[in-house]
């Protein structure tokens, strides 16, 4: 029961650690709103509009890439820690 607590208190966001959920919702957003955003954007604008926009495409890329890293080593430690 206490393993438990501690991995159900990982998986609030708002307390300790990001959570799974938010990495399939981010994940889901980045796919079906980000990239195809992104391709309009770079289709119709500028160089300096492009250059924004390819700024905040890295970072809302690696802002996905870190919550669901961070989601995959709370369930990692969780199993790594039941187990012992």
């Amino acid at each position: 029961m206490r393993n438990f607590h501690y991995f159900n208190r990982g998986f609030k966001g708002d307390e300790l650690a990001t959570n799974f959920s938010t990495c399939g919702n981010r994940s889901a957003y980045w796919i079906y709103w980000e990239l195809q955003t992104y391709q309009v954007k770079l289709r119709y604008g500028n160089a300096s509009e492009n250059t924004l926009n390819s700024t905040l495409f890295v970072q809302n890329t690696t802002n996905t890439l870190y919550i669901c890293t961070d989601a995959s080593e709370n369930i990692y430690h969780y199993f790594l820690f039941k187990t012992t």
